[in-house]
């Protein structure tokens, strides 16, 4: 793929975008991988995605690729990012399901930092999910190309993509 182009992967009915009501407490999780080893981590998220892998039912809402001209961006979009028990859940599943180095650093935001601060209300407790009946999720793909994509950047040819742990992907060594 060539630089700039950007593919979103979002449950039907919800825009990528973060003013619609589904990401008003929501935030993202992005990961910053260098060129060659998104191809297989994508594909690890899609499956764990469409396959329903994550460990709260309905909390991920969308995953978004950017391929960009030095690196590329994998970012997980979730509903209740000012709920941190339900972040690093997410965070936990994100490393089980691309293979990740449990060291590995990934970035996470609000997409409202505002909110955080007027849901710190007492918790209250959700009700369980009913985890014997699983309602499948439609999904719709979008694929999105930049104006300003540069036709002499080709994609590397040969990598290895088995070791993404070594030189694909950061980590965070505090």
């Amino acid at each position: 793929m060539t630089s700039g182009t950007h593919i979103n992967l979002f449950v039907e009915g919800i825009k990528p975008m973060w003013e619609v009501d589904e990401h008003k407490e929501g935030g993202v999780w992005n990961l910053r991988v260098n060129k060659g080893y998104a191809n297989k981590l994508w594909e690890d998220l899609i499956m764990g995605f469409i396959g329903e892998q994550f460990t709260s039912p309905n909390e991920v809402t969308g995953l978004v690729l950017n391929v960009m001209h030095n690196n590329d961006r994998i970012s997980v979009w979730m509903r209740h990012g000012t709920n941190h028990m339900r972040v690093k859940e997410v965070k936990k599943d994100l490393i089980r399901i691309m293979s990740l180095p449990h060291d590995v650093k990934l970035d996470f935001r609000l997409f409202f930092p505002d909110t955080e601060q007027k849901t710190q209300a007492p918790a209250q407790k959700e009700p369980a999910a009913n985890k014997g009946s699983r309602d499948l999720k439609p999904y719709r793909v979008v694929a999105a190309k930049s104006k300003h994509h540069n036709n002499n950047l080709a994609p590397p040819q040969s990598r290895d993509r088995g070791n993404t742990a070594s030189s694909g992907i950061s980590s965070d060594n505090s």
